[in-house]
């Protein structure tokens, strides 16, 4: 039997095999945690010009929609909702030319997670003061952090300097 390496093989019989060689890997550890697991995967690949906005849903009460999106981005998803973000919403986040910009207000922010933290805000999510009895909610964690280190005199080291 003669075999090529590559995609291509050759049969006994002398025909071509060419019929592509996956590896099978594990998926991402975040995605155990992923909500759209355990729903139906139909909604997070509408038709053309269907609506995303199930599969939305699910993904605001999700906590690792940061991941998500950067998998997408990383990996150049090409279809689906991933991280929250139709096709059409991803492809202008990458024509950005460096710059990551909010599809809801046009903001462009330099890094994934400046833009991930604000469309928290646009997803009404909310950040709660973990001091006991403060009940303080904000839109950002920076928002939260913020008051933590004024009002509690929290150490945050996002904020904090090194050195």
């Amino acid at each position: 039997m003669n075999t090529l390496d590559g995609p291509l093989r050759r049969h006994t019989a002398g025909f071509l095999d060419i019929r592509p060689q996956f590896t099978v890997t594990e998926p991402p550890e975040w995605t155990l945690a992923a909500v759209c697991a355990s729903t139906d995967p139909e909604a997070f690949y509408p038709e053309k010009g269907g609506s995303t906005r199930e599969a939305k849903l699910v993904c605001r009460g999700c906590p690792v929609t940061q991941e998500c999106l950067s998998y997408a981005l990383e990996n150049a998803e090409m279809f689906g909702v991933w991280g929250g973000l139709s096709e059409r919403e991803r492809r202008r986040l990458k024509a950005a030319h460096g710059h990551h910009i909010c599809p809801s207000c046009s903001r462009k922010f330099v890094s994934l997670h400046g833009l991930t933290c604000h469309m928290n805000t646009h997803a009404g999510e909310q950040h709660h003061c973990p001091e006991f009895g403060c009940g303080r909610s904000f839109p950002t964690s920076h928002g939260r952090a913020m008051h933590q280190r004024r009002a509690h005199g929290g150490f945050d080291p996002m904020i904090a300097k090194v050195g």
